[in-house]
């Protein structure tokens, strides 16, 4: 409900279905030496129109939402390898495409690492976590993006949105 409240603010398209698995392109890649990946989730997924290349935008959010103790860099980092291997398959998947995309659009996938702080005890530098990430070992698309938003980021993102909301005269404000 925050990402809704927060993106739709920006003029973000939320696309249907939420909470959605669909199929792993690259099983074998995806998975262990014992188990192949069999899916992957969209949480939720948003549009845009890209003012400069007029290009669709769609991010794949995968949302986290944990206590303060529980954001280390031991819950973070397989998130982002998760994140990575969805936005690797969803750029190539007929699937994700079919459920996610306009026919008449040409696209392109970015992944979004969500981490909301639920109890508001987080008080810990996440930049010190993402640093400590090996980021080369993500494996996706050449000019794929992947963002990745913490508890800060968000308080100011939501922060902002409000404000966004009260200028216009919305009683509707993001919390």
């Amino acid at each position: 409900l925050l990402s809704e409240d927060i993106f739709s603010v920006l003029g973000w398209e939320i696309r249907r279905p939420c909470n959605q698995n669909w199929p792993c392109e690259k099983p074998m890649e995806h998975g262990t030496a014992t188990k192949p990946k069999d899916t992957h989730p969209s949480d939720v997924v948003f549009s845009y129109k890209d003012v400069f290349t007029n290009d669709d935008i769609y991010l794949n959010f995968d949302l986290k939402s944990y206590a303060g103790k529980s954001i280390t860099a031991g819950q973070v980092r397989p998130a982002l390898a998760s994140l990575s291997q969805q936005v690797a398959c969803a750029n190539i998947s007929e699937a994700w495409t079919d459920l996610y995309v306009d026919d008449a659009d040409t696209h392109k996938v970015c992944g979004v690492l969500f981490i909301y702080n639920h109890d508001g005890e987080y008080d810990q530098n996440f930049e010190s976590i993402l640093a400590s990430i090996n980021t080369k070992s993500l494996v996706h698309p050449k000019g794929t993006r992947l963002f990745v938003l913490g508890p800060k980021d968000i308080f100011w993102i939501s922060n902002v949105c409000s404000e966004v909301q009260r200028m216009r005269g919305s009683s509707n404000a993001a919390k």
